[in-house]
């Protein structure tokens, strides 16, 4: 369906509307002969950026971000010549623009005063109706220079789309930018003409979740990802398209792990080539579903950091959410070279924070094999059973962290929570939970203002 016939399914007869108003039909008319995609709608009268980004429908749900409105200036200069000039500035609904910086991507020439739009000017309702599609409804045949700041070509997630009125305040269009700036051809270019800039990103930004110890831990990690994006978001969520971009590396090699102390380098080698996979595929927040591999933080960093990624460490996650919450006590429950917080823990600085009750050797030891149990037949009730009895043995303080991702799977298994005086918190949720954070804020900065 073209751009004219899909804006003629937006008439509404009950109000005795028959035929598309001359500005939005001039805007149908800008797509078509431009064979570039768009999307009318409606919506309630909006008459500015921040009103109209709430009334916008797009992907079945009404509001959208604001800097996904476009936000569009019209003024006029004299140049050197003495003549009459008029420019459309246009950038992103959350950006402020800078009458400096227009004047000087102009030519630097004249005052760039804005269009009046009160009731005495013949340009009346110019206000909330500018965009780059049909300003000879509100100039006349006068040309018009257009220019558009770089930001809004830039990436900023699914669906990568921009939405302003379709010339009359009810009427709105979904667009590609980059289609619209290049179908206006010499009459558009692009410079900086906004103050403080927003945040900058290349493209989405993608989390790497490296497992294989077990396995099933990183589809966990992932599935505690994608709840607290969901979470977060709250209303603003959209489904798959709010899910972030996810690259996953399951790497058996890291199994080797439970034996740290005697094949330190050998999981090192399986770990160094996933973390350099990873970055070279462009991730940006990486992610390790393994405590006990945690211990190379420091080496995984040094690779990250010349590749401009972000490595997350679970032992820091946790030691933030003991002091945030002000946790007095824990017991750490997972393998001895996890739960010791001796040289192979990544989780040693904990007993800075709270005091950490130890497993004991016993504890260790059935840990350690519940552990091995759970690689090799999966979760079961069974196994529940046992966590519960070792927990029920070991530990008697007010908060029990898990820090072994086997024991993930088996609390992820559990049908119901069971009842309990003590806090029960899983390492791997904690983690999770900081990796959604950190994407929502590089990748939608305003959910978390």
């Amino acid at each position: 369906m073209g751009p004219m016939e899909q804006a003629r399914e937006q008439l509404d007869p009950r109000v005795g509307e028959t035929e598309l108003p001359g500005p939005v039909a001039e805007t149908a008319k800008f797509f078509a002969d431009h064979g570039i995609w768009c999307l009318f709608g409606r919506n309630g009268k909006a008459l500015s950026c921040k009103d109209a980004a709430h009334k916008r429908y797009r992907l079945g749900k009404r509001g959208i971000p604001l800097e996904d409105e476009l936000k569009s200036f019209l003024g006029h200069y004299t140049d050197s010549d003495g003549r009459l000039c008029y420019v459309a500035v246009h950038c992103r609904g959350d950006q402020f623009l800078d009458i400096g910086k227009i004047r000087a991507a102009t030519g630097g020439h004249g005052a760039i005063e804005r269009l009046a739009t009160d009731a005495s000017d013949e340009n009346e309702g110019l206000y909330g109706l500018i965009n780059p599609f049909s300003l000879t409804a509100g100039v006349r045949d006068v040309p018009v220079h257009q220019l558009f700041d770089p930001c809004v070509l830039e990436h900023r997630g699914l669906p990568n789309t921009m939405m302003t009125n379709a010339g009359e305040r009810t009427w709105s269009v979904e667009f590609h930018p980059s289609s619209v700036v290049h179908a206006l051809g010499n009459q558009a270019c692009l410079a900086d003409v906004t103050e403080n800039k927003a945040v900058r990103r290349s493209g989405p930004v993608t989390i790497g979740i490296i497992t294989g110890n077990a396995p099933d831990s990183g589809i966990i990690l992932w599935q505690y990802i994608n709840r607290h994006v969901q979470t977060v978001l709250g209303d603003r969520f959209l489904g798959d398209l709010s899910y972030p971009p996810v690259s996953v590396r399951s790497v058996p090699g890291l199994g080797l792990s439970m034996e740290l102390d005697k094949r330190s380098e050998q999981v090192w080698e399986e770990l160094e080539q996933a973390v350099r996979s990873l970055c070279e595929e462009g991730v940006q927040i990486l992610s390790l579903a393994c405590h006990t591999t945690h211990y190379f933080t420091d080496r995984i960093r040094a690779i990250t950091q010349t590749y401009g990624a972000s490595f997350l460490s679970v032992s820091e996650c946790v030691t933030q959410w003991a002091r945030c919450h002000g946790v007095p006590e824990l017991t750490l429950v997972g393998i001895k070279y996890v739960a010791g917080l001796g040289e192979w823990s990544a989780y040693r600085n904990l007993a800075e924070i709270t005091r950490v009750q130890p497993l004991s050797e016993k504890g260790l030891k059935r840990i350690h094999e519940l552990g091995y149990q759970v690689k090799r037949e999966g979760a079961s009730e069974a196994g529940l059973n046992k966590l519960r009895s070792i927990l029920d043995s070991e530990a008697n303080t007010s908060h029990i962290v898990i820090a072994l991702t086997e024991l993930s799977i088996l609390l992820d298994f559990q049908r119901k929570p069971q009842k309990s005086t003590r806090v029960i918190m899983d390492a791997l949720k904690i983690y999770a939970e900081e990796v959604a954070n950190t994407y929502i804020g590089w990748a939608n900065p305003r959910e978390l203002s």
